[in-house]
């Protein structure tokens, strides 16, 4: 009588519907933890990409800055050294320049910046990329400068990057827009699942 009882509790219409409730819900978390990571991923390699552009947008600066004022550095001559990187006005990118002779003393400066302790400073190559890049709104870039293969002193540029975190953001609410279509889709599929499917895994219940 008791296994009369519990059949035909198993067998109630709404003890189905649970089953296939919980099959939809695993598709669509399937479906919502690929897309999760995926989105991660991509917003990680954007946010990389525009910080190192932004970085290199920079370093680049201070590479034509070291070599235009080579000769100033190697004379002392403080009016050809604040003539090159007065230059730095016209580049939207570029905030502060300086230049440094070869015992650490200022020759020139131009510009100002706030920069915070924490944010990105590179010297001598591209620094290996990592999270706290990301949040970093300004890079230091220093350029060794060098005349008559002799170092003669360096160039100090510091520029915005605060893109890297504006792409991050952009790039995650674009693909959790995307993951809302496929959890809709998804969803739509689970609720479609054919019998041959669902009913073998219901009748166990």
């Amino acid at each position: 009588m008791f296994l009369i009882l519990l059949n035909k509790a198993l067998s109630n219409p709404a003890r189905r519907r649970s089953i296939r409730g919980k099959l939809t819900a695993l598709v669509l978390a399937s479906v919502g933890l690929a897309v999760l990571l995926v989105a991660g991923v991509s917003a990680l390699r954007d946010g990389q990409r525009d910080t190192a552009l932004a970085t290199d947008r920079i370093a680049g600066t201070a590479k034509v800055l070291a070599s235009l004022s080579s000769e100033a550095a190697a004379g002392g001559d403080r009016a050809r050294a604040y003539a090159v990187i007065r230059s730095i006005g016209m580049m939207p990118d570029v905030q502060y320049a300086r230049i440094e002779r070869a015992d650490g003393s200022l020759l020139a400066e131009t510009g100002a910046a706030v920069r915070l302790t924490r944010d990105l400073s590179a010297s001598g190559g591209r620094q290996a990329f990592s999270l706290s890049m990301l949040s970093s709104r300004t890079a230091q870039v220093a350029e060794p400068i060098v005349y008559a293969r002799r170092p003669v002193g360096r160039v100090v540029v510091l520029g915005r990057i605060d893109g890297g975190a504006s792409r991050l953001v952009l790039s995650l609410l674009t693909t959790l827009a995307a993951a809302l279509v496929a959890a809709i889709a998804g969803r739509a599929v689970a609720q479609r699942l054919p019998r041959s499917v669902s009913g073998p895994i219901t009748a166990l219940f």
